[in-house]
């Protein structure tokens, strides 16, 4: 995408190519839909009856496990979301090289999500977890501090890599933190929370992104107003004036002179610019009559 958007396709072109990827995964599933066919497991002679939403609602560690479902994948989503928009806008950096920049996020995501599929039966899901988190926070720490190019993508891909096994832990561990009859239902409402988390939280980073006191705003309206009117101006508005009447002044020169009869008269800059009128009784002009 950030290829499509830095050449002649444009994004277009870059959601186009997505539709194409989409369209030949829906052709291959299709296809081989026989391949995903699974046997029915033996009929149990007794079945314990589930219990009901309610019962499972009234949990406290159900809703402790939807609050975590819906933080993390909020945050998961708002790391890969922003970064492009925190590199072009806020440091500088070419788009082609913060999509790139982006895309070591979610390679380090993928990369993660493998390798603690090959840890998970040799370190305790606790262990993993607590990790994880603890990575996760000095990575973003690490990004926040802007360390410059190299250990930026060090630091963008590590947040990745330490973002991926929270969230398949959490699934895993849920039959064990709320008991087996509750699984299914709080997995069901912890999927829920995770979808609600990757569209509230992402929003919610970005109208704080865009939020500033009004003092803040203020000013940056002020300077924006700015190249509109002389420095003389913007002090005579700041202390109630009108702004064109001192522009007007401004621009008259202070030692401007006007030649006439009685000799250099200094223009005042705050009078009219015609010649005063000579009083009765003082000599006529000297200037020949055509």
């Amino acid at each position: 995408m950030s290829a499509a958007l830095a050449t002649s396709p444009g994004w277009r072109g870059g959601y186009a190519l997505i539709a194409a990827v989409l369209a030949a995964m829906a052709i291959a599933f299709l296809v081989t839909r026989r391949l995903w066919d699974v046997a029915a497991p033996p009929a149990r002679l007794a079945v314990e009856p589930a219990p009901g939403l309610l019962d499972t609602l009234l949990r406290p560690r159900v809703w402790l496990n939807i609050a975590l479902s819906f933080v993390y994948t909020g945050l998961e989503v708002s790391a890969g979301q922003w970064t492009y928009s925190l590199l072009t806008e806020g440091r500088g950096v070419a788009p082609a090289a913060a999509g790139a920049w982006t895309a070591v996020y979610w390679s380090g995501l993928t990369a993660g999500r493998i390798v603690s599929g090959a840890l998970a039966g040799r370190v305790a899901a606790e262990t993993l977890l607590r990790a994880a988190t603890l990575g996760a926070v000095a990575s973003t720490l690490l990004v926040w501090r802007d360390p410059g190019m190299g250990l930026g993508l060090v630091a963008l891909a590590a947040l990745g890599c330490c973002l991926a096994p929270i969230y398949p832990l959490l699934i895993a561990e849920t039959p064990r933190r709320v008991g087996r009859p509750h699984a299914a239902s709080a997995i069901g409402f912890q999927v829920a929370a995770a979808y609600l988390g990757t569209a509230a939280i992402p929003g919610a980073a970005g109208l704080l992104a865009t939020a500033r006191p009004r003092r803040d705003r203020a000013m940056s309206l002020r300077d924006r107003a700015a190249p509109a009117f002389p420095a003389g101006a913007r002090a005579s508005s700041s202390r109630g004036h009108r702004p064109r009447a001192r522009h007007l002044k401004a621009r008259a020169p202070a030692t401007a002179t006007t030649s006439s009869t009685w000799g250099s008269v200094a223009a005042d800059p705050t009078a009219p610019t015609t010649l005063p009128s000579t009083r009765i009784g003082t000599p006529p002009c000297t200037t020949t009559p055509h």
